[in-house]
C-alpha cells in the first residue's frame, strides 16, 4: 500500500464523479465485482489484475493524484496482480503473491519521481478475517 502525503477530501474526490455514467461502465463493474469475489474466494491470484479494472471511478479521481496511473502502472511491472486506488483515495492499494518489497518500494519511488511524498507499508491479510479487538 502507498498512502501519499495529503489529505484528499472525501466531498473533494465526490465532487469530480459524473452525475449519470454510461450502462455499459457499471456492467463492466459489476462484472467485475463479481470476478474479484470469486477471486479472492478461490485464492486465485490470476484474475485479480482484470478484476480489480475500473470504469466508474478511478479515470476521474486520478487527476486528484498525481503520478496515480503511472504508480498503477509500475506497481503491475513490479509483479502486482491486481491495484487499485484505495477508495475515494489517494491511497493506492496492491494485491499480490510475491515481490511485496519490491512492489512497495517502486510505488512509493514512482509517486517521489512524481512530486508526491508517501509512505509504504507491505500489509498481510488477517487469515481469520475481521473481529473486534475491543468493545468500548
Amino acid at each position: 500500500m502507498a498512502i501519499p502525503d495529503f489529505i484528499l477530501a472525501t466531498k473533494a474526490s465526490r465532487d469530480v464523479l459524473p452525475s449519470q455514467v454510461p450502462f455499459q461502465d457499471v456492467i463492466f463493474n459489476l462484472g467485475r465485482v463479481a470476478l474479484l469475489v470469486a477471486a479472492l474466494q478461490r485464492g486465485d491470484f490470476t484474475l485479480l489484475g482484470t478484476a480489480m479494472e475500473d470504469h466508474l471511478h478511478q479515470p476521474f479521481r486520478s487527476v486528484l493524484v498525481p503520478g496515480m496511473k503511472k504508480v498503477l502502472a509500475a506497481a503491475k511491472l513490479a509483479g502486482a496482480r491486481g491495484v487499485t486506488l484505495s477508495g475515494a483515495g489517494p491511497s493506492v492499494i496492491a494485491l499480490a503473491d510475491s515481490n511485496f518489497d519490491l512492489i512497495a518500494r517502486v510505488m512509493g519511488d514512482t509517486f517521489r519521481q512524481n512530486g508526491v511524498k508517501c509512505r509504504t507499508l507491505v500489509l498481510k491479510p488477517s487469515p481469520i478475517g475481521a473481529r473486534a479487538l475491543e468493545v468500548k
